[in-house]
């Protein structure tokens, strides 16, 4: 009865959502640059981040269904309004991101319905947050942008240095080396819980965890890799109308999977013993590395400079991981105190 309730106000949450972006259309197409840009802040910074917060929730207690659901409304979202987007009369900024918009207050609403499910959220938290627990969730933080800066410089780059055609191209490969690598990280949000928990309880074992889960992760993306090279001549049938042929550059990313799968679970073992600092340190040092190695090989060899830089980050990250797993003590207990000291 429960569900058939929460799956009503869910129902009309979203009908109410849908109907109002549907009579905002004609404002949000002459929307200024201020409104443009707000209207991002509000889906990005608010609903967005409500979204991560509700799938970390489930993630923490081993619901990887739900923890799957904000995810996939979001993405499902996002397509559904670009092809409805692209086939409408009413094509202006405004309205794309009035859609985003849209489609970010519903992946929230649908987390939200997910932490309902699983008992909601007590009035009296039995852990309420402390200042170091918060320092480091900003540490946490960091991770995500420089693993933003890491993967996507390049292409800010290259297109910045002049080589706007083979931009897109190396943009295309790109995307489908991370589509490929989407069931590792599969497996590794799958693998959060049982992380944590042993983390916990005994650190110790983590190192041993991190390798077979390793073995796993990299026999999948040997197997991706040699598919990706095998498979990269398609690409040239369906995009080959520019300046570059993207099947070439995903053959010489093809080996960035395998070094995707050596950094995970080293970098979920660090975080789920108290050493969240090193992987921040790691992250964020290869961040600064690939933008210097970027601008002074982008300029000589164009998208294979691009590719030097992101495989030699990517090995350095992994190696570093493993290093900093092996070699540094964990720290058990209420870490965040700890590991900030």
């Amino acid at each position: 009865r429960s569900v058939s309730r929460g799956v009503a106000v869910f129902g009309v949450g979203i009908t109410i959502g849908t109907l109002g972006l549907i009579a905002s259309l004609p404002i949000l197409a002459s929307a200024t640059p201020f409104a443009v840009g707000a209207t991002l802040v509000v889906s990005e910074i608010v609903f967005g981040r409500i979204m991560v917060v509700t799938r970390q929730i489930a993630r923490s207690v081993g619901d990887s269904r739900g923890a799957s659901l904000p995810q996939l409304v979001s993405r499902f979202g996002r397509a559904i309004a670009a092809v409805g987007f692209v086939l409408s009369d009413q094509t202006s900024l405004g309205v794309w991101v009035g859609l985003h918009l849209g489609v970010e207050v519903i992946a929230a609403l649908s987390g939200l319905f997910v932490v309902k499910q699983l008992g909601g959220i007590p009035s009296e938290a039995p852990d309420r947050p402390s200042v170091a627990y918060a320092r480091e969730g900003l540490l946490y933080s960091f991770n995500g942008s420089a693993i933003g800066i890491k993967n996507d410089a390049d292409k800010a780059m290259l297109a910045g240095f002049g080589f706007a055609e083979v931009t897109a191209a190396y943009a295309v490969a790109y995307r489908v080396i991370q589509a490929a690598v989407q069931p590792l990280n599969a497996l590794l949000n799958a693998t959060l819980t049982k992380f944590f928990r042993i983390g916990q309880r005994s650190p110790n074992k983590i190192p041993g965890m991190a390798v077979r889960h390793t073995a796993v992760g990299g026999a999948y993306a040997v197997l991706c890799g040699a598919a990706l090279w095998l498979a990269a001549p398609l690409l040239t049938r369906l995009l080959d109308d520019g300046e570059i042929d993207p099947s070439v550059i995903v053959r010489a990313l093809a080996a960035l999977p395998v070094l995707i799968a050596g950094q995970q679970y080293a970098a979920r073992g660090l975080t789920a013993t108290g050493r969240q600092l090193w992987v921040t340190r790691i992250l964020l040092g290869a961040a600064g590395l690939n933008v210097a190695m970027n601008f002074v090989l982008i300029p000589r060899y164009d998208w294979r400079g691009a590719v030097i830089a992101t495989l030699l980050s990517d090995l350095l990250v992994a190696v570093c991981l493993w290093v900093a797993l092996l070699r540094s003590e964990p720290l058990t207990g209420d870490y965040p105190e700890k590991a900030l000291e």
